[in-house]
């Protein structure tokens, strides 16, 4: 926004701002007494700023007589030059402290692909009903994003945390686990033993940065997955339309898990657990609509279990 500096006489005196918003209201009211108790100040600070003001400037703009007060011409000439401009300035002021107080503007997040494209829509309709005046930025990646060079407020992040720098808040843990549908275990039967799974359809996670995490598996038994593909949220539309056994992380199909369309193989088996983080700025004017977000993340953490 525009940074107003207001300037005045050959000196070119930045005036300050308070001693400037004083001199307005005793020009408007003619009255030290009457400014005061518009100020909320008391007579003698009031006119102790007037002087301070006239010193700062090396002009006399008030005229005081026992009985009233005047505006010198240098004094009219100031107010004419600045009231305004000081209107405008406090209205500027105010709507900043109105927007503090309410939730509204823009969120931008960050989040790796597959918990955008599953659970992060179920999680902005909800606040989205609570706080209409919200809209979203959302940015999905598998690679680190800097939250500060790509002005995003926060991102949510699994697996350990690379820059310490940034406020974290723990959501959930997560896990690669391993699951199919029951038609597609009814007709080809459940896994006892990874021996038994080289019979089966696998369908398995890989992309630009990530090695498949059942590659060891491959090698140890002898046998390679029907499919790979770089997206959790399709991987698991595949397992639900009966293709074979998927690989998933835990938090992409708890509520499939819960109703009964994906089941676990191999409940035993799972990967090392990764913690689920919010990270944000660990400014401590983090914006109203920030906190709110993050704050409806942590009480809806059951989304993410």
């Amino acid at each position: 926004g525009d940074i107003i500096a207001l300037q005045c006489f050959k000196n070119e005196t930045i005036m300050n701002y308070n001693l400037l918003k004083v001199f307005i209201k005793v020009a408007e009211f003619g009255s030290f007494t009457k400014a005061a108790h518009q100020l909320k100040q008391p007579k003698s600070r009031v006119s102790r700023s007037i002087l301070r003001l006239e010193e700062e400037l090396n002009t006399e703009l008030i005229k005081r007589s026992t009985r009233s007060i005047s505006l010198t011409e240098a004094g009219k000439n100031l107010y004419q030059d600045t009231h305004l401009l000081m209107e405008q300035l406090d209205k500027k002021i105010d709507s900043f402290s109105d927007e503090s107080d309410l939730v509204s503007g823009t969120i931008s997040i960050s989040a790796p692909i597959s918990f955008g494209e599953n659970i992060l829509p179920q999680l902005i309709c909800e606040f989205n009903k609570i706080y209409p005046q919200i809209n979203f930025r959302v940015m999905l990646s598998d690679t680190y994003v800097d939250l500060a060079a790509n002005d995003i407020d926060l991102a949510l992040r699994a697996g350990k945390l690379k820059d310490s720098s940034l406020k974290q808040k723990k959501l959930a843990d997560t896990q690669l686990i391993l699951v199919a549908s029951p038609d597609y275990l009814k007709l080809k039967g459940e896994p006892k033993s990874w021996e038994d799974i080289k019979d089966h359809t696998i369908l398995s996670f890989n992309n630009e940065n990530k090695q498949d995490p059942l590659s060891e598996i491959y090698q140890q038994y002898g046998f390679s997955p029907f499919m790979r593909a770089n997206s959790f949220p399709m991987l698991k539309q595949l397992a639900l339309a009966g293709t074979g056994i998927v690989i998933i992380p835990s938090t992409n199909c708890n509520k499939e898990l819960k109703n009964g369309t994906l089941k676990k193989v191999l409940p035993k088996w799972w990967q090392e657990k990764n913690p689920l983080h919010v990270v944000f700025s660990p400014s401590k004017n983090l914006p109203l609509k920030t906190r709110a977000f993050i704050d409806f993340l942590v009480e809806n953490k059951d989304v993410f279990s």
